[in-house]
């Protein structure tokens, strides 16, 4: 493997990818699975917020 750091990996935590749990987002994935059931789902998602706050485990969780 590589000695690379990873970009969205924090330190002494696993890839945001292999994250089976979303931690304190349940109202951002719960919005965005009724507009994904609604049908009018929007074609670009903005995620923001803080370092660690979840941002990229919701992304890959969408995806």
């Amino acid at each position: 493997m590589s000695d690379l750091p990873v970009a969205d990996k924090l330190e002494n935590y696993p890839h945001p990818k292999e994250t089976e749990e979303l931690v304190g987002q349940s109202h951002a994935e719960n919005a965005f699975l009724e507009n994904y059931n609604s049908g009018r789902f929007h074609h670009a998602w903005l995620i923001t917020g803080a370092t660690g706050a979840g941002k990229a485990t919701f992304a890959y969780r969408a995806a």
